[in-house]
C-alpha cells in the first residue's frame, strides 16, 4: 500500500487507542484497588505494539513477497511477548494488578485487531483487488469473464 495509506492507518489507530485508553483509565479508576498503573501499562504496551505492527502490516499489504507474512508474524510475536512479560510482572504484584493489566491490554488489543481487519478489508475492496484473480467477483459474473 502507499505511504499515505500507512499514515492514515497510523493516525486512525492512535485516535482509537486514545479512546480505548480513556475507557481503561475510567474503569480502572472506578474499580480502584491500585490497578490503574497496571491497566495503563497493559493498554500502553498493546497500543504501542499494535500501532507499530499494524502500520507495518498495512505498508506491506499487497506486496508479492513474504514481507506481509513477516510483518504479521512479528506483530503477533511482539504482542505475545509483551503480554507474557507484563502479565508475569503484574501477577507478582497481586491478583487485582494482574486483572488490571489483562483488562488494559485486552481493550487495546481487541480494538486494534478489529480496526486492522476493517482497514485492510476496506483498502482491498477500494483498490479493486481481492480474490485469486483480482477484482470483485460480483463485477465479473455478469461480464462474461471467467476464471
Amino acid at each position: 500500500m502507499s505511504a499515505g495509506s500507512t499514515a492514515r492507518f497510523a493516525r486512525s489507530a492512535v485516535r482509537l487507542c486514545l479512546a480505548a485508553g480513556a475507557v481503561v483509565v475510567s474503569i480502572a479508576w472506578l474499580v480502584g484497588e491500585g490497578g490503574l498503573a497496571w491497566a495503563v501499562a497493559g493498554w500502553g504496551s498493546a497500543a504501542a505494539i499494535g500501532v507499530a505492527g499494524g502500520s507495518w502490516l498495512v505498508a506491506r499489504h499487497g506486496d508479492s513477497s513474504w514481507s506481509f507474512v513477516v510483518a504479521l508474524l512479528a506483530g503477533m510475536l511482539a504482542r505475545l511477548l509483551a503480554f507474557g512479560t507484563g502479565a508475569a510482572l503484574a501477577a507478582g504484584a497481586g491478583a487485582p494488578q494482574l486483572w488490571a493489566f489483562v483488562g488494559g491490554f485486552a481493550v487495546s488489543f481487541v480494538a486494534l485487531q478489529v480496526w486492522e481487519g476493517v482497514f485492510l478489508h476496506r483498502a482491498t475492496r477500494g483498490s479493486g483487488g481481492g480474490g485469486a484473480h483480482g477484482g470483485d467477483e460480483r463485477q465479473r459474473v455478469g461480464s462474461g469473464v471467467t476464471g
